[in-house]
């Protein structure tokens, strides 16, 4: 199939399936695990979406949660993000809405839900 020819729906198919596999590439030395860094997957994403000529924008985000508690082990912070993105091709617009969640111990969970 010609690429001129695929409508955005067969373009969103093609990033997804290059978005489907990440290897955990990053490394936190410190606490001695490993983990799949948000600029790998930003990095591939911008180029996928350029390949197959989509054009992407968040169109509205949101902190729905934020809740810090204290257990035996210090503070916790757990965060929910909504957030919708719209997506266009010659004229065609798609919008996504979803969830984010995170929950750390410092004030990684936001980043985390956004991501």
């Amino acid at each position: 199939m010609e690429t001129e020819k695929l409508d955005i729906y067969a373009r969103m198919r093609k990033v997804m399936e290059e978005m489907a596999y990440f290897h955990k590439s990053s490394r936190n030395i410190a606490q001695t695990y490993s983990y799949v860094g948000i600029e790998a997957i930003k990095r591939r994403l911008v180029t996928s979406l350029a390949k197959w000529q989509l054009t992407i924008a968040c169109t509205d985000r949101k902190l729905l949660q934020f809740i810090v508690t204290q257990d035996a082990k210090g503070q916790r912070v757990d965060a929910v993000a909504s957030f919708r993105l719209g997506i266009w091709y010659e004229g065609t617009m798609l919008y996504f809405e979803g969830l984010g969640s995170g929950s750390d111990r410092g004030d990684k969970a936001v980043m985390k839900a956004n991501a």
